[in-house]
């Protein structure tokens, strides 16, 4: 006999105990069987990557978890890098769901980029941001690509991206 228990979400942690009935009588409950379903290995296409930076591999942290490199997992070398240590974002283990994140400050930690996309018409960012507030004085940006490129600044909630 099997059972398949649909809508469940990862990460969370399900319990289970079986007892059997039949015309006979009821068994007794089983011993519990605790499941977390995963997302398991998940493949991305890395041929049409530019740049692919993944918290749970391959960041160069200290004692501290003061991050000095975060390499590039496209195979590009593209590799994220800050050499000063008073604006080094940190490495922070099980931060989000259990899986590790690198935190930035929002007062300065800065990992800077080679120009990865040189050469390109167009591209696609896709990015996961937590924030605990909304509050950005005047100037501050999540993020900024190139000197004149595209940047999102997030001002007073509510989100503006512009191409200069």
């Amino acid at each position: 006999m099997t059972y398949t228990d649909t809508g469940l979400t990862t990460d969370q942690t399900y319990v289970y105990r079986v007892k059997v009935r039949s015309f006979a009588g009821s068994s007794g409950y089983s011993n519990t069987q605790t499941v977390t379903p995963t997302l398991g290995n998940i493949s991305i296409p890395a041929s049409a990557l530019r740049l692919w930076l993944r918290a749970d591999t391959g960041v160069a942290s200290d004692s501290n978890g003061k991050v000095s490199t975060w390499s590039d997992q496209s195979g590009n070398s593209a590799d994220a890098t800050q050499s000063s240590s008073s604006i080094q974002p940190l490495l922070v283990a099980s931060a989000a769901n259990g899986q590790s994140a690198v935190r930035f400050d929002g007062a300065g930690s800065v990992l800077n980029l080679p120009n990865f996309m040189s050469g390109a018409s167009a591209g696609e960012l896709f990015v996961i941001v937590k924030t605990a507030e909304l509050r950005f004085a005047a100037g501050m940006e999540w993020w900024s690509l190139g000197r004149r490129g595209w940047h999102s600044v997030h001002n007073a909630g509510h989100r503006r991206s512009a191409g200069r």
